[in-house]
C-alpha cells in the first residue's frame, strides 16, 4: 500500500511541475531506477520566489532536525527553501526548527493511512505548494493499483500525460466561453444592434431596474456573455484565452 500510495504521490507531483531533485553523487539515470521507498527520491518545483522541496523521509536514518541541511551540500542556504519530509511510518519529530539564517524551513507531515490526512506537529502547517493536493490524490489512488509503474521516469510519464489531460479539460471550457460570447454577439447584430439598448435589455442586460425592482436575477450571469462593439468582444476574447 505504501508503494502504490507513492507511485501515485510522484505522478501528482510530476503533473504539478515538480522535477526530480538530485543529491551530489546520485547517478543521471536516477528517473530509470526502480521506485524504493528505502532510497526516494526528491522532488523540487519554484514558485512564488521559494523552493519547495517534498521527500520521503525514513524516520530509521533520520537523525536529527540537522540532517537535511547537507543535503544540498550548502548548495541552497541563501534561498528561501522549505522542505516538506514526508514519513509513511513511525513517529513525528516534536518539532521543525527554520535554519539559522532563518530562510529554510522544514515541514514534517506523517501520513495516517487509516483517516487519509496528513498529521503535523503543533503549529505546522499541512498546506505547501499544493503538495498536500498530491497527497489527496495518492490517497484516492490506494485501491487502484499501477503494476505498470515500475520507476521514476514511469511514474512522471503518467504525471505529465495527466497535467495534458488537465491542460486540455481547461482548455475546453475556455473555447466554450469563447463561443458563447461569439454566438451571442451574432444573434444581437442579426436582430438589431450590440450597441443598441434596447437589443441589449432583450439579450439578458444588466440594469439595476430589472435585478433589484423586477427581480430578474438570471440577468446577473446573461450579462457575462454580452459584449458592446466588436472592439470590446475582441478585447475581452484575446484576454481570456491568454
Amino acid at each position: 500500500m505504501k508503494l502504490e500510495f507513492y507511485k501515485a504521490l510522484i505522478t501528482a507531483l510530476a503533473s504539478r511541475d515538480f522535477f526530480i531533485l538530485k543529491k551530489s553523487g546520485e547517478p543521471d539515470d536516477i528517473w530509470d531506477s526502480e521506485i524504493s521507498l528505502d532510497i526516494p527520491a526528491r522532488f523540487a518545483k519554484l514558485k512564488d520566489g521559494v523552493i519547495y522541496i517534498a521527500a520521503l523521509a525514513r524516520l530509521d536514518i533520520f537523525g536529527s532536525f540537522e540532517a537535511p541541511r547537507f543535503v544540498f551540500d550548502g548548495l541552497l542556504e541563501d534561498l528561501n527553501v522549505v522542505y516538506v519530509s514526508i514519513f509513511l511510518d513511525g513517529e513525528l519529530p516534536p518539532g521543525a526548527e527554520p535554519f539559522e539564517n532563518q530562510k529554510n524551513y522544514y515541514l514534517y507531515w506523517k501520513i495516517d493511512f487509516e483517516n487519509k490526512k496528513i498529521i503535523a506537529p503543533p503549529n505546522q502547517s499541512t498546506a505547501a505548494a499544493n503538495i498536500e493536493n498530491c497527497v489527496t490524490y495518492a490517497f484516492d489512488r490506494l485501491n487502484d493499483p499501477t503494476p505498470e509503474i515500475t520507476t521514476y521516469s514511469d511514474a512522471i510519464e503518467r504525471g505529465k500525460k495527466l497535467s495534458g489531460l488537465e491542460a486540455k479539460s481547461d482548455l475546453f471550457i475556455v473555447y466554450f466561453i469563447l463561443l458563447a460570447n461569439v454566438i451571442m454577439f451574432a444573434l444581437m447584430e442579426l436582430n438589431g444592434s450590440s450597441m443598441d439598448a434596447a437589443t441589449l435589455t432583450a439579450f439578458g442586460a444588466l440594469s439595476p431596474a430589472h435585478y433589484f425592482h423586477l427581480g430578474q436575477w438570471w440577468r446577473a450571469f446573461t450579462a457575462c456573455f454580452l459584449h458592446i462593439g466588436s472592439l470590446h468582444l475582441l478585447g475581452n476574447m484575446l484576454g481570456l484565452y491568454i
